[in-house]
């Protein structure tokens, strides 16, 4: 440790050091709310709030209940994770002055949120800046995504309700500044709705899009540069006409549904009119094409709009729908941009998948297990942490609602979780899981007692190894053969229905043997393999 700086201690790691702290990782999001001036953005947008006799800075406290959510925290009273260490995040508020804090903004109603939103709008401005070519306006254009996600809830929590899909839970609507191909994109607005709330709202994805506009650097608020992008849930008269308003001049790339009208304007065309879908490498998508739409099919929407509808191949399998043609799913999107080709266009709207990439990565790490007492706000006060992909962002939300957005991206295609080691493999749920693992796409070491070829597909992703759980030797040499792993799944096992006076000492000291002793003398061989690689995770 060195001298204090601000109200988080500067922490240094030395090979040569004899003291030991939990929660270290989150020296990376301290150091990155300090370095790109959060910390000091919101202590200053936050100071009408703190008392002059007030001992906790108001901005830490914010910044500590973010950092609570980052390292998985779904409440406040998880603050205590940061308490309990204070050689690494200084002195923490206590859990009554947290509370009063939380209330206190919560009164304060728009004043208090417009100051959280002006220190971060603020505060990405910078780090943009910062960032120079590795900037998402890099180019000199901002792509916004705006999407819904259903959170299911297993009780009454509130705003929890009936969902479209038969479910049970919220409906909040995200936004996302895309980050290109490679980026994890950057969510700026989560808009808590009740579960019951449509999919296509206008006045809801107007109210996102405002949001998310006012997180943007100024320059990118209003003007053509600055593309919105939705699926066919913004595809509204009344939201198409919002971002085209005198004033705004926004592009947009809308899905639309396919009507009666779209459908038999597709039926009229001829197949010399169609033009090849593109990959993003330039190259003919195979089995798709795009066609652009005028004439009765605009009638009624802004003026300047584009129709441009795609027909592909469904993958085998996939059912059709009323709308498809020929055994082609038909797809549209209506888009205010002039100047490129149909067929780039397409490839553009058809980015926007990443955002469904965003949402499923905010599931894999805590959506699902966030304090659902999301009532509905004006937005969840989303908080930049910088733009390195595995710092993602922190989230503080109004109120006492904590939704928790990624914290270490764990999904499947991320590269700190892509290997995977499942003992008793040779059958039964031990395989099911080797099989489904591969399927979305990790490393797969399937151990078993015995290796039989045949059991279990053949894969450069899936290695089959010898290990029998009470035979230490084995255990040692597969852990070896597999080198770093991220997850172990503790799977074998063996079962014994008897009465317990009828049952053999000799079978008891079996069971124990595998069920109890070989998942302890598994998970003490994993610890060292993982100790280097991403935080692994154990089931059993």
């Amino acid at each position: 440790m060195s001298k204090r700086i601000g109200s988080y201690p500067r922490v240094r790691v030395s090979g040569g050091g004899s003291g030991v702290v939990s929660q270290a990782g989150g020296v990376l999001l301290v150091e990155t709310a300090r370095r790109t001036g959060l910390a000091a953005g919101l202590s200053a947008a936050l100071a009408p709030w703190r008392k002059p006799s007030a001992v906790h800075d108001p901005g830490k406290i914010l910044l500590d209940l973010a950092l609570a959510v980052a390292l998985g925290g779904d409440c406040l009273a998880d603050i205590g994770l940061l308490r309990s260490e204070p050689g690494v995040f200084g002195p923490v508020a206590s859990d009554p002055t947290v509370s009063r804090l939380v209330d206190a903004l919560a009164a304060a109603g728009p004043q208090g949120t417009a100051a959280i939103r002006r220190a971060r709008a603020e505060v990405r401005e910078r780090v943009w800046r910062l960032a120079g070519q590795d900037a998402p306006d890099a180019d000199g254009h901002v792509v916004v995504d705006i999407d819904g996600v259903l959170v299911l809830a297993h009780s009454e929590k509130q705003g929890a309700a009936a969902t479209w899909k038969r479910t049970f839970g919220h409906h909040p609507l995200f936004a996302f500044v895309d980050h290109g191909r490679e980026g994890s994109g950057e969510p700026v607005v989560g808009l808590l709705r009740p579960g019951s709330a449509g999919s296509n709202t206008a006045a809801d994805h107007i109210a996102a899009a405002r949001l998310a506009l006012a997180q943007l650097p100024k320059k990118h608020r209003r003007g053509r540069r600055t593309l919105i992008r939705t699926d066919s849930g913004g595809g509204t008269h009344d939201f198409l006409n919002w971002p085209t308003a005198r004033g705004r001049w926004l592009s947009y790339s809308i899905g639309m549904t396919i009507t009666e009208a779209i459908h038999q304007a597709v039926l009229l065309v001829p197949a010399s009119a169609w033009t090849p879908a593109v990959e993003p490498d330039g190259q003919v998508r195979d089995g798709a094409w795009v066609a652009e739409f005028g004439g009765d099919v605009l009638k009624g929407w802004p003026r300047g709009m584009r129709l441009i509808v795609r027909k592909e191949r469904p993958h085998p399998g996939a059912q059709l729908r009323f709308t498809d043609v020929d055994g082609m799913r038909l797809t549209c999107f209506a888009t205010s941009t002039t100047t490129v080709p149909i067929a780039a266009l397409e490839l553009r709207h058809r980015q926007r998948a990443r955002a469904e990439d965003r949402i499923r990565a905010a599931r894999d790490t805590g959506l699902r297990t966030r304090e659902d007492r999301a009532r509905r706000s004006e937005d969840s006060s989303t908080i930049p942490a910088g733009q390195s992909d595995s710092v993602g962002l922190l989230v503080l939300p109004r109120g006492r609602e904590m939704p928790v957005l990624p914290r270490i991206p764990l999904h499947p295609k991320d590269h700190r979780m892509k290997t995977v080691l499942i003992t008793g493999a040779s059958s039964g749920y031990g395989r099911e899981t080797a099989l489904y693992f591969h399927s979305q796409g990790w490393n797969v070491i399937a151990t078993m007692r015995t290796a039989s070829a045949g059991v279990l597909p053949e894969s450069d992703r899936l290695r089959v190894v010898e290990l029998d759980v009470t035979k230490p030797q084995t255990i040692t040499a597969a852990f070896e053969a597999a080198g770093p792993i991220d997850v172990l799944v503790d799977n074998a096992g063996v079962s014994s229905i008897s009465v317990f006076e009828g049952t053999p000492m000799a079978r008891v000291r079996e069971v124990f043997e595998t069920n109890t002793f070989g998942v302890m003398a598994t998970t003490q061989a994993c610890c060292p393999s993982s100790a280097s690689a991403a935080p692994a995770w154990w089931s059993t």
